[in-house]
């Protein structure tokens, strides 16, 4: 499987936030600067493995995913966050992202659950920790900043457990449960209705 050069794009672009040497993480995954700059590239699999072990190997960081999704801000994934930011609420969205995460040829599978309690946002595909972590922790972020802060998660679930889960907690903002049968986020009905900062149905896709 592939994945959009501009994924990657948005990725190193937060790790040189972080301080890490982006042309030695480039070298690690046999990527040029310029690989990244056709917006019809798309990149193996494999590269994010090799990029994540690289960054680890040259300076270990706690919860990596987590602090790269902290720098990574919304427009970073143009397709994505423009079906988020132009929907009118939460819970449309998550089902917006849902529908077309597929497009952007993702391994990571997105999923909704309804239950008489918490709904939840289940994320699947990928077994390692990093990708768990990473999608995670930008779909919390991101619907926290489009709600003008409003948006919290019941809880957070891994089927393993982060390298600090203290710190998990502290910026998503809820519970983190660890060795779970499942990954993924639950939110209440109240917080699935919140309405989103720059919500435009008109402007979405259908």
């Amino acid at each position: 499987m592939t994945v959009p050069a501009n994924d990657l794009r948005a990725l190193i672009a937060a790790f040189e936030k972080l301080g890490y040497d982006v042309e030695g993480l480039l070298r690690a995954a046999q990527l040029r600067s310029s690989d990244l700059a056709d917006p019809d590239m798309r990149l193996p699999c494999e590269t994010y493995p090799a990029l994540i072990s690289h960054a680890q190997q040259e300076r270990f960081t706690p919860n990596l995913a987590l602090r790269l999704a902290t720098v990574i801000p919304i427009g970073a994934f143009p397709l994505l966050d423009y079906l988020v930011v132009t929907s009118d609420g939460v819970g449309t969205g998550v089902r917006q992202l849902v529908r077309y995460f597929k497009l952007v040829g993702s391994p990571v599978v997105l999923d909704v659950r309804e239950n008489s309690g918490p709904i939840e946002i289940v994320i699947s595909g990928p077994s390692e920790p990093f990708s768990v972590e990473y999608t995670v922790s930008l779909t919390v972020l991101h619907l926290r900043e489009e709600s003008e802060g409003r948006f919290a998660a019941v809880s957070v679930s891994f089927s393993h457990r982060p390298d600090d889960p203290m710190e998990f907690e502290r910026v998503l903002g809820c519970p983190i449960y660890s060795g779970t049968s499942w990954n993924g986020i639950s939110v209440s009905p109240s917080a699935w209705r919140l309405p989103l900062r720059r919500r435009d149905p008109l402007l979405g896709f259908s």
